[in-house]
């Protein structure tokens, strides 16, 4: 699901429309629905799923494109509005919503609002993370970001105590998939590798910060 919702974005941004083209197309449009039928069989928790991974793809996209100053910070709730009316994120939130009830669909609806402040603060403090690791700067990561890094903690601890620890993992995945993505090239041009073991590095930061005194 992140990677189809990213390569819309490229398709767009990057003017690649013909590469999707044809078979293509459809092979990518068959993925993104084995993701959703696979979602849907979680109920609830599916939903949630969707909501969390399309709300990464859109925060990265936006702060990425803000720190190369493709657009200024003003722009950066708009541009996440942008991805989040692709045709990408629409099947894949109206597929996981279709089984659930209204009440369901509320409660889903509800937790994605108020997730987005923090999946944000994540993505943006990942971003921050892989530039201490470009740079050789990772031993000042923590100190630079001790403030986020307790307010995820509370959300991390919060989520597990709500029997929502899946999150973290879906956070995890999804940030390293979108990165993977050719479309953020411009800022971080590295292995697949990078993405992961520093995502992981994170979680483990947020993890410890509850020890900060």
């Amino acid at each position: 699901m992140a990677a189809s919702i990213a390569e819309w974005v490229s398709d767009q941004k990057l003017e690649q429309c013909t590469v999707t083209e044809g078979d293509e197309s459809l092979r990518k449009s068959q993925l993104l629905l084995q993701a959703t039928d696979h979602l849907r069989q979680y109920g609830i928790m599916g939903a949630r799923t969707a909501s969390s991974v399309a709300l990464v793809v859109a925060s990265l996209w936006a702060q990425s494109q803000f720190r190369i100053g493709t657009f200024e910070e003003a722009d950066l709730k708009s541009q996440m509005m942008w991805v989040m009316q692709s045709p990408a994120v629409q099947i894949s939130i109206q597929e996981t919503f279709k089984p659930l009830d209204d009440e369901s669909k509320r409660d889903a609806q509800n937790f994605a609002r108020g997730s987005e402040a923090t999946i944000v603060l994540f993505v943006g403090t990942a971003l921050k993370k892989y530039s201490s690791i470009v740079k050789n700067e990772a031993d000042q990561f923590i100190e630079n970001n001790r403030a986020e890094l307790r307010e995820l903690s509370g959300f991390f601890a919060a989520i597990d105590e709500g029997g929502l620890s899946y999150l973290a993992k879906v956070l995890e995945l999804s940030v390293v998939v979108t990165m993977s993505n050719a479309l953020f090239g411009r800022e971080f041009s590295s292995e697949k590798s990078l993405f992961y073991s520093g995502t992981i590095e994170l979680i483990g930061d947020v993890l410890e910060s509850g020890t900060f005194v």
